[in-house]
């Protein structure tokens, strides 16, 4: 029996062998791209989120340089005033 490899469950079909192979290897892969579309979405929702609230920020502090320099150039007005 040299060189025969052992196969504790031998098979006396090779074609259903192979055939159930691929279809674990299709649904294991199917699996990892479901996982990493829902990791994807995560992230981008979480990117997004800050993406808005930088935005908003952005936004925010402008109008208050646009209020800032209201203020100064109505301070200015007062001191050329008096």
């Amino acid at each position: 029996m040299r060189g025969r490899v052992y196969n504790p469950n031998p098979n006396p079909n090779p074609k259903v062998e192979l055939h159930e192979l691929e279809e674990r290897k299709s649904l294991h892969m199917n699996t990892l791209i479901e996982n990493h579309q829902n990791a994807f979405a995560e992230i981008k929702n979480y990117y997004n989120a800050i993406t808005q609230d930088n935005l908003s920020l952005i936004k925010s502090l402008k109008e208050e340089v646009v209020e800032m320099k209201k203020k100064d150039a109505d301070n200015e007005k007062v001191t050329i005033f008096f």
